[in-house]
C-alpha cells in the first residue's frame, strides 16, 4: 500500500520533470531556428 502511492508519487514527479524537458526542448529548438532564419 505505502510503497504503491510511493511509486505513484515518483511518476506524477517524473511526468512533470518530462513535460518541463519537453517544453525546455522546445523552446531551445525555436530559438535556435530563430538564430539560423
Amino acid at each position: 500500500m505505502y510503497k504503491k502511492d510511493l511509486f505513484r508519487k515518483n511518476i506524477s514527479i517524473f511526468k512533470k520533470m518530462k513535460r518541463k524537458m519537453v517544453m525546455n526542448y522546445k523552446n531551445n529548438f525555436y530559438k535556435n531556428h530563430k538564430l539560423i532564419y
